[in-house]
């Protein structure tokens, strides 16, 4: 079986040296090719006899539009593909991955798109404060902000109002009884594989690991569980990280589902876990469809 793994840059991370690691060992043969090329590439040249029979994406909300057209032409000429352009379209919105979620009975925490007639009266009548403010995509947590004060709250909005309106923002409850903590559920097939509770740095509201959150064990109940994997079948993703908020007596509220998720310190803080091992695993039982036709391109 041949597998491609579709991530950005050209260094042999940890991350993809887990991969070949795991790939040899199951007798997989793995290749990076590089994304940006290929994605500059006129699809009718996509050689079919080279395809793989599965394409693994990494590229997650920092997908360019040519990159994902690649991923749907991928697709047409029979490949298998974790995860699809669509889904990865729908999980990089938290808004409308929010909507997504909400719509098939998952809890979600009630969001405000920031639009130009937005008020802070408004905000504050709907959400209450502390309120979270956040883009609309974005990852590792930035540009994610806990606005305490209606003068903040004001200037926040004055300012962002008075942008181009290129990029989107949300404005989100603050669910205080998670404050600088989350659990991170990581999903493959339908399937857990693996989760860590993630804890801030300091006094931060945020647990993300790139803000200096670290990873430690934590039990998953059965509730965390069953939360989980229907938000990832909700957003049509085969690996997706769950990140859970926990509520007052004992329940979770979805933060947001990331189609692709880091697992270098999930693993850390489960030493006999290998992602790696489980995604590649996942893509043996979908060799490709060559019975479609790989003139089909993107219309």
């Amino acid at each position: 079986m041949k597998v491609w793994i579709l991530s950005k840059g050209k260094k042999f991370t940890p991350a993809r040296q887990n991969f070949k690691k795991a790939a040899d060992l199951l007798q997989i043969d793995l290749e990076f090719p590089d994304i940006r090329a290929l994605s500059k590439k006129d699809p009718a040249l996509l050689d079919d006899e080279a395809l793989p029979d599965v394409v693994i994406s990494r590229l997650g909300a920092a997908a360019k539009k040519r990159e994902l057209a690649l991923i749907d032409q991928l697709e047409k000429q029979g490949c298998y593909i974790f995860n699809r352009a669509a889904a990865i379209r729908v999980a990089g919105n938290k808004y409308e991955a929010g909507k997504i979620l909400a719509m098939n009975g998952l809890p979600v925490p009630k969001k405000t798109l920031l639009g130009r007639s937005t008020t802070a009266d408004a905000l504050v009548a709907d959400h209450g404060l502390p309120i979270v403010f956040k883009p609309v995509r974005g990852a590792k947590g930035d540009g994610v902000q806990l606005i305490r004060t209606l003068p903040d709250l004001v200037d926040t909005l004055k300012r962002t109002q008075q942008q181009d309106g290129q990029k989107q923002y949300l404005f989100e409850d603050f669910i205080a009884h998670s404050h600088g903590r989350d659990l991170r559920v990581f999903v493959v097939s339908g399937e857990i594989v693996g989760n860590m509770q993630r804890v801030g740095r300091g006094d931060d509201f945020r647990a993300n690991i790139a803000k200096g959150g670290r990873g430690h064990k934590h039990a998953l109940d059965a509730a965390a569980r069953d939360i989980s994997i229907r938000a990832v079948q909700a957003l049509n993703l085969d690996i997706g990280g769950v990140d859970l908020l926990f509520t007052e007596g004992g329940g979770y509220t979805i933060c947001e589902v990331n189609a692709s998720p880091g697992f270098s310190e999930i693993e850390k803080a489960n030493p006999n876990l290998n992602i790696a091992l489980a995604i590649l695993k996942g893509c043996i039982k979908h060799p490709r469809n060559t019975a479609q036709s790989p003139s089909r391109l993107i219309a």
